[in-house]
């Protein structure tokens, strides 16, 4: 049996405190970049870094089936199974990765960047095409290794992988504002920013590999056809469900440049920071639930799959209403106080990012419950639909309320096509008192 080391509650607490550490490097870069860097500069530099946010999608889906054969297997030591897959999903995802950095350095001198990002003057648009090829390049780099954290979180680890997180943020930061202080392009700083984790990746994927040996081990021997064919068919959902989430929800920073001037987009994407490390806290610490409630399935334990949904509903509650007082209250102060003065959110911006991080975090509560496979088409539809709904709202609300706007579509969007009926699955399948728990 692959060993089980900390409970939910402590691989979250783990979790959160990793989380901590890259708010803290956020903090800490901030000041250094406005004072670095100009208003059109640092604006692209807040786009550009926010692609990172696509790393979630970038293994196809294929890491949360892992999650899933991997909790479920925990149980019936199908171990020859998991390297099987494991091998044919990093293969896959590695040869995919070169084709697509290939493709993008041919194509590289016909491919309008500047448009991408909505380039206002001649500097930034020479800036576009070098930033977003080094952002890309490096989720292609990312691609094979990005299961580890996967693989982690099966293996009921995830705290582990918060470790090298933490280390990973922490390196970013030396890296950066040694980079500053040399006085590097905003390019190079771009490439330390997105290519550091890709080392960090391959460290924690060796370690890994030397404490669980061929159980994980890839290995193109063990690359098998027929696995790669089900993490494909199974992967897909994941994927589009990830993609969905990716573009409609974390590229707002994107939609700002195009639909608001410099000062306001500028405004916009550190309160969205603010909101956005709250988000991933909340987040991270609830992963650890999803193997718990697999392994639950697996083995018919009705009672453990309705504790773990007790227990992040109420954890995630736990977290969100501070945290959404806090960006009410003191929004406007911090970020304030975080860019020495130079920048401040609207009111309006911070009470609806206030009320956006609750909306969120019970959302991500209920939505990680639909990550098993008897759940997965029906979440697909859930994030389509939210997604798109979110993405018209927040641009016609943009045109008439500006940033504040953008942070309303996403909650109007969310709350009614996502949480609303997560709410009502969830409540319908409590009171009827099913005898599996499982979402169809």
């Amino acid at each position: 049996m692959i060993p089980v080391s900390l409970g939910s509650y402590a691989s979250s607490l783990v979790a959160g405190l990793a989380r901590v550490l890259q708010i803290a490097t956020t903090v800490a870069l901030v000041p250094l970049l406005i004072n670095y860097l100009d208003p059109e500069q640092f604006a692209i530099w807040l786009a550009a870094t926010s692609l990172m946010a696509a790393a979630r999608f970038v293994d196809l889906g294929m890491g949360s089936c892992l999650v899933n054969q991997i909790a479920s297997n925990t149980c019936i030591q199908e171990l020859s199974e998991i390297r099987e897959s494991v091998s044919s999903a990093f293969f896959s995802l590695a040869s995919l990765g070169l084709l697509v950095s290939f493709i993008l350095i041919l194509l590289y001198p016909y491919i309008p960047w500047e448009r991408l990002l909505g380039a206002p003057s001649p500097m930034a648009e020479q800036l576009s095409g070098p930033v977003l090829l080094s952002t890309l390049l490096s989720l292609c780099a990312v691609a094979p290794l990005s299961i580890v954290g996967q693989v982690r979180l099966g293996l009921r680890e995830s705290h582990i992988h918060s470790l090298w997180e933490g280390i990973t943020y922490f390196l970013i930061f030396l890296c950066v504002a040694f980079g500053i202080s040399i006085g590097l392009s905003m390019t190079s700083l771009v490439w330390s920013f997105c290519f550091l984790p890709v080392f960090i990746l391959t460290f924690n994927y060796y370690f890994m590999i030397r404490k669980h040996g061929q159980h994980i081990s890839p290995n193109i021997r063990s690359f098998n056809y027929k696995s790669w064919r089900n993490l494909i068919r199974d992967g897909k959902y994941f994927f589009f469900n990830n993609v969905m989430g990716t573009m409609f929800f974390l590229f707002d920073n994107f939609i700002a440049l195009h639909l608001l001037d410099v000062h306001a987009a500028t405004e916009f994407g550190l309160g969205h920071r603010l909101a956005f490390a709250a988000q991933t806290l909340i987040g991270v610490m609830l992963v650890p639930f999803w193997p718990v409630y697999q392994n639950a399935l697996s083995s018919g334990d009705l009672h453990a799959g309705q504790r773990a949904i007790r227990q992040a509903v109420v954890l995630s509650i736990v977290l969100a209403v501070p945290a959404g007082a806090i960006i009410a209250t003191a929004g406007d102060f911090l970020v304030s106080t975080w860019t020495h003065g130079a920048i401040s959110i609207p009111r309006g911006v911070s009470v609806a990012l206030a009320v956006w991080v609750p909306v969120f975090a019970l959302g991500a509560a209920l939505n990680s419950f639909m990550n098993v496979p008897s759940a997965i088409r029906l979440q697909l539809w859930i994030s389509a639909a939210s997604g798109l709904g979110a993405l018209a709202l927040k641009t016609s609300l943009a045109l008439w309320y500006g940033a504040a706007g953008i942070v309303w579509g996403n909650i109007i969007g969310y709350g009614l096509f996502a949480l609303f009926p997560l709410s009502v699955i969830f409540w319908r399948r409590a009171r009827q008192g099913s005898r599996e728990i499982r979402v169809i």
